[in-house]
């Protein structure tokens, strides 16, 4: 509930559909659904790869990431780059990293410093 108070009511602003992992990895293949997630596993960086408008973000949990079955209906893996000893971010910092990059990209920022 914290979270949708923290939103200031964009939460509602949003179409939410609520699915199992394999229901929702079915509609994906069969609606061609352009989907990235993200891993600590990949050598692929969050900006090395070119989002669609009309695209899924997957985020795992902080502590687990994604399932398998998620894992394996993603088109891209990608991760944040980390350097020393830090191996990974808030999941809230992290996801916001990331909607950034493809809010950046989508609206065509690239020529702004």
């Amino acid at each position: 509930i914290s979270v949708i108070r923290a939103s200031m009511g964009a939460f509602f602003t949003q179409n939410i559909i609520k699915l199992k992992s394999d229901v929702f990895s079915d509609q994906v293949r069969i609606n061609n659904i352009f989907v990235v997630g993200t891993s600590d596993k990949t050598q692929r960086y969050y900006r090395t790869i070119i989002y669609n408008n009309d695209m899924i973000l997957l985020m795992g949990s902080e502590r687990e990431g994604l399932s398998e079955c998620l894992i394996n209906v993603c088109q891209h893996l990608v991760k944040i780059p980390m350097i020393g000893t830090v191996d990974s971010l808030n999941l809230a910092s992290a996801t916001s990293i990331c909607l950034y990059e493809i809010f950046h990209q989508i609206h065509n920022f690239g020529n702004i410093v």
